[in-house]
């Protein structure tokens, strides 16, 4: 092997070793993956389009301790699905103090009560997809066990659904 081909094979293996390590730092790494159990309370805003809007707010339990978040749904009627069973897609985002948003994206099913108004159960399967700060790219999925009909004037009672979801929040690992 002369002087010429071993600078060769030099430049090759620290292109390849540059090719590598810019791919490495380029591939999202999940930082952590938490389970989470969270609670919501919301209540009626107003109708926009054909969807409504409702208000609230979230307790989580990140990283070991108590944060509160503001909530805001997005919803859609998809329309009856038997024994006063109702479906609906909804958006979610989550405002924390520190200004990052979560976001997620549910389907799931609602009862209304005899006079149309929404009352019992509610349930539905959700994913994150997204948001701000701490949390852009966040990823996974989540389930809700509801209740429609609350009696918003009830000490304690902070909208007229209540909910408990439970699942798992990905999140990519800090930029390099």
């Amino acid at each position: 092997m002369n002087a010429r081909h071993l600078a060769a094979l030099t430049r090759l293996a620290c292109t390849t070793a540059c090719a590598a390590a810019a791919l490495i730092s380029l591939t999202p790494v999940v930082a952590h993956a938490e389970e989470l159990r969270w609670r919501q309370a919301h209540a009626f805003d107003r109708y926009e389009g054909a969807g409504y809007i409702r208000r609230g707010v979230a307790m989580f339990r990140l990283g070991g301790r108590p944060e509160p978040a503001t909530l805001e749904v997005r919803g859609l009627m998809t329309g009856p699905q038997g024994d006063n069973w109702f479906g609906m897609r909804i958006d979610l985002r989550y405002r924390f103090d520190d200004g990052a948003t979560l976001l997620g994206q549910l389907e799931g099913r609602f009862q209304r009560g005899a006079d149309g108004s929404i009352s019992g159960p509610q349930e539905g399967q959700g994913r994150f997809v997204g948001g701000t700060g701490r949390f852009e790219s966040a990823e996974g999925s989540f389930r809700l066990q509801g209740v429609g009909g609350l009696a918003g004037g009830t000490p304690g009672v902070l909208g007229d659904v209540f909910g408990a979801l439970e699942g798992d929040l990905k999140l990519p690992a800090a930029p390099r």
